[in-house]
């Protein structure tokens, strides 16, 4: 497997459907619920999840697709001998897309057995491309310009800068963050 090839596909794979989520931002959203109230689906989720299956099932067809909008992919046991599964988020934000809230994302991975090899997240609004490749580091990419990325050295929380999303089973779930989230910074 060349991983190479398949790091420059994902990242183009992304764009593409980074750009397709851009066109569809400002159009009209047809939204339906998936599992609750707050776990929204939309037409531009299915477009960018369509165009991504196909662009990996063209470049990589003997590779798994799992999709986060659950449809119907080929049962697990065709690809046991493969190895190599695709995590694919098409339009990772919908509730702030389908609220015209410009901050969203296009999520791939690509997985060996149980190990991750590579990853692309893709902002469209900002046209960043967020990468990160085995043994070969994570990096950033904004217009021309292509970055090491490294994580904060931030020694404590009142020097970090923080943000966080909530689950879309935060209203059915123990797990949902909220009490993280509310824990106080410091002393006093």
């Amino acid at each position: 497997m060349d991983l190479i090839r398949a790091y420059e596909v994902a990242i183009k794979t992304a764009e593409q459907a980074g750009a397709l989520l851009r066109q569809g931002l400002n159009e009209f959203k047809q939204v339906s619920l998936k599992s609750s109230a707050v776990d929204l689906l939309t037409q531009h989720d299915r477009a960018s999840q369509a165009l991504i299956t196909e662009w990996l099932q063209t470049a990589f067809p003997d590779h798994r697709l799992v999709n986060e909008e659950k449809q119907p992919d080929a049962p697990a046991s065709a690809f046991e001998h493969v190895g190599y599964t695709w995590y694919i988020d098409p339009l990772d934000g919908t509730n702030n897309f389908a609220h015209g809230f410009p901050v969203f994302a296009v999520s791939i991975a690509l997985y060996a057995g149980e190990r991750p090899l590579e990853a692309v997240v893709y902002d469209p609004t900002r046209d960043e491309c967020f990468s990160a490749l085995d043994k070969q580091g994570a990096f950033l990419r904004s217009g021309s310009v292509k970055k090491a990325i490294h994580v904060s050295q931030a020694d404590s929380l009142i020097n970090s800068l923080l943000a966080t999303g909530f689950p879309d089973v935060r209203h059915d779930s123990e797990a949902d963050n909220l009490a993280e989230f509310a824990l106080p910074l410091g002393p006093g």
